[in-house]
């Protein structure tokens, strides 16, 4: 009999599991879907969504990819959950277009769920659809084909990991089985179901002791291990919060380089008495440069917790001028912003002297590695997804053609420029690309005494530039620490659709903590004396050594 109760407990557990993530699941989501497509001719991309009602025009989107052989990735904002199909035009398209590796997910975490492409069909204009390794290829024959992807149903519903299933059948355990003993009791059935009274039943009393440890990591944590979980996290349940709450002013600035460029620059300022610690954020190989959504939200946090904020836009990018306007070859380096930034910075009552901090993001990880290893008064470096496996794909002809691509978008974008001078040639460019890689600075940091060094990466990045880093920071010395954000792609998170800013704050939290401890640390600079063990350590003891993979 006892047997029989454990077993119904156990079904009871289970039942009501299942109900309380399937209740949590069901809550609407802000979900994106990426579609990876090859193209050899330009082609505009508009992706319909079908609702139960067809498919209607204001339920759609729009992407212009270049032709080339290099995969691209189209990521776009779902209007709601309930969707069940996805209808995908390619306008003027190329003879053959490449679907490959297409998934869907959520904006504020869970793993991307891979899209069955095998269940592509055709809906006109196409002539063959060919599947092989997870990709179809398309053939078109007509100047407007168009495919359907039908969606899994309720796929795009699943939030909640099977972690919190597991862990919300053992917390729910102890109340099944009170639930079980009164229904019984109450109805007189007691013949039929003799409850377990003593720890020899094994089943019963291991359910037990793990569900008062769920218990009490509930309690003293107050969330579960997954950080991409929303249960029991009250202060980030509601995703589309207002995005900056903490006070800070803001002041637009001009910079002017030695030669004479203009360089525009944003203050974010704290609220409260200073003077602050300053930060100054670089950004990435983006045409709009520091109004890019990543760093508007970024900076602004940072704010926040105390911190004087600068953000510059290189010299070619957002509102500076270019200086390939010149028919004089300049610096392109960019160095001479980051300087000029760094002795602003140093000049103004309201920063601590020598409190200053530089973040790269992307591109602009080079600069402040190059930059903050070498000035005075720089107390730390933070590197996001900086450029990984420059010599592999600076020798790429694919890569090579696609930055290069890229770089004369950039040019075209801010300042309507068509080409580049005569004295700025595309060996010169790749050669500037080459002489920034980050391999270059590695001997100063495997020495016993550098500057320290925090790295980061996002969990979604690519594998390849993943192991990289690894590597890189593994051959470094300390001080130096390596944080991979979960469920975490290369922009933090954080995109724009239209004039609105999506951003994930769970992941927002974890990025500005990070940041805030690791400058806490090492607000002093330099290397201490637990550093010197830990390198001491690491020369006996380790067997790592640099590779380029």
């Amino acid at each position: 009999m006892q047997k029989q109760s454990i077993t119904l407990t156990i079904l009871l557990s289970l039942l009501l599991a299942t109900l309380c993530t399937f209740i949590l699941s069901k809550e609407e989501r802000d979900l994106y879907v990426d579609l990876e497509i090859v193209s050899e001719k330009p082609t505009v991309v508009q992706v319909f969504y079908d609702l139960g009602k067809g498919f209607r025009a204001e339920l759609s989107d729009r992407r212009k990819i270049p032709g080339q052989d290099v995969p691209q990735i189209l990521r776009f904002i779902l209007p709601k959950t309930g969707i069940k199909n996805i209808r995908i035009d390619f306008t003027k398209p190329a003879t053959e277009i490449v679907l490959m590796k297409s998934s869907i997910a959520c904006l504020h975490g869970g793993s991307p769920i891979f899209l069955e492409l095998q269940k592509l069909r055709s809906l006109h204009d196409i002539q063959s659809i060919t599947f092989a390794d997870q990709q179809a290829r398309i053939t078109a024959s007509g100047e407007d084909p168009q495919v359907i992807l039908p969606l899994k149903k309720g796929s795009y519903n699943v939030a909640i990991p099977s972690a919190l299933w597991i862990t919300l059948f053992f917390m729910l355990y102890p109340i099944a089985w009170l639930l079980q003993f009164f229904i019984v009791k109450g109805f007189g059935l007691t013949q039929l179901c003799n409850f377990p009274g003593r720890p020899s039943v094994v089943i019963h009393r291991l359910c037990m002791v793990l569900a008062i440890l769920a218990w009490i990591s509930a309690v003293f944590y107050n969330r579960w291990e997954d950080p991409t979980n929303i249960w029991l996290q009250a202060d980030v349940e509601k995703p589309l919060q207002k995005l900056y709450q903490k006070p800070f002013e803001y002041d637009e600035k001009t910079l002017i380089r030695n030669d004479g460029l203009k360089i525009k620059a944003n203050v974010y300022k704290p609220g409260g008495k200073g003077p602050h610690p300053a930060i100054l954020l670089l950004h990435g190989n983006y045409p709009v440069g520091q109004s890019y959504p990543l760093y508007r939200v970024l900076s602004q946090e940072l704010a926040g917790k105390g911190y004087v904020v600068m953000t510059i836009d290189f010299a070619g990018y957002g509102q500076s001028e270019d200086p390939f306007a010149s028919e004089k070859p300049v610096d392109t380096s960019l160095e001479a912003e980051t300087r000029i930034a760094i002795d602003f910075l140093n000049q103004q009552p309201y920063v601590i002297p020598g409190r200053i901090g530089l973040i790269g993001h992307s591109m602009g990880a080079d600069p402040a590695l190059r930059v903050g290893t070498k000035t005075e008064g720089v107390t730390t470096i933070v590197l996001i997804g900086p450029p990984r496996r420059v010599q592999e794909r600076f020798y790429s002809p694919a890569d090579i053609n696609f930055f290069w691509d890229w770089a004369h978008k950039i040019g075209k974008q801010q300042y309507g420029r068509e080409e580049f001078p005569a004295w700025y040639s595309k060996k010169q460019w790749q050669n500037d690309i080459l002489k920034r890689d980050m391999i270059f600075t590695l001997p100063y940091l495997s020495q016993l005494r550098h500057k320290p060094v925090l790295f980061i990466d996002g969990e979604r990045e690519m594998k390849t530039d993943k192991q990289f880093l690894t590597q890189y920071v593994k051959t470094s010395s300390f001080p130096k620490r390596y944080v991979t954000l979960p469920k975490t792609d290369h922009d933090c998170n954080v995109l724009s659709r239209g004039n609105q800013i999506f951003y994930d704050p769970i992941t927002m939290n974890h990025l500005v903590g990070t940041i805030d401890e690791w400058y806490q640390q090492t607000k002093d600079g330099g290397t201490s004396w637990k550093d010197y063990i830990r390198n001491l350590l690491r020369l006996l003891f380790s067997t790592n050594r640099f590779v380029e993979c």
